[in-house]
């Protein structure tokens, strides 16, 4: 005996029609691009450069402070009237005009009248200090280094000099990195362990 099939009736009604349309909604939705849930953000072209150069920007940042730091430092009795004289150096070949401006007459080292007696110059080693220098932003950013000094005079005279740290802050010019200011401070901290 055939049983007939009956219409669906009410509610039945709906869910059997709705079953394609749920049926096709779930393989819409699973289409990549083709739901209504916004994209992730994408960095733009510029941002992933900006992130991929930053190593790039500090490193040759801290390679301007460097070369400013040892010339600073690199001082010499036989010909300067005072220390101030090599930061003036420094200043007019990695730093800027206003710098320069800034350090001519400055430089106060208590070892000078030692130096000299001497006759001495003085030698400069670097190393990256310690610190964490600051973000590159834009076309600014910081350095620091650790310089190591030894005098070396006539008659060969030599005396290790207090270390010193310098804290350069730089922009960013068409020539590469330049030293818009800097701090020396003998004062440096004992390294953990």
């Amino acid at each position: 005996m055939k049983v007939p099939l009956r219409k669906p009736v009410g509610a039945q009604r709906i869910r059997a029609r709705s079953r394609p349309l749920i049926a096709a909604s779930i393989a819409v939705l699973a289409v990549p691009g083709c739901s209504n849930s916004p994209a992730p953000p994408q960095a733009s072209a510029a941002e992933v450069r900006s992130d991929a150069a930053e190593p790039a920007a500090r490193g040759a940042a801290a390679q301007a402070c460097t070369r400013f730091v040892v010339t600073a430092l690199s001082s010499d009795a036989a010909l300067d009237r005072g220390p101030g004289d090599a930061r003036v150096r420094a200043a007019q070949l990695y730093g800027t005009p206003q710098l320069a401006g800034q350090l001519a007459g400055e430089g106060r080292d208590h070892t000078w009248p030692e130096l000299v007696q001497h006759q001495a110059r003085v030698s400069v080693t670097t190393t990256e200090a310690g610190d964490d220098p600051p973000a590159v932003t834009g076309t600014e950013t910081g350095a620091a280094v650790t310089a190591s000094r030894i005098a070396v005079g006539s008659g060969g005279w030599r005396r290790d000099l207090p270390p010193t740290v310098a804290y350069c802050s730089l922009a960013q010019a068409a020539d590469g990195w330049r030293v818009i200011a800097v701090t020396f401070s003998d004062t440096i901290a004992a390294t953990p362990r």
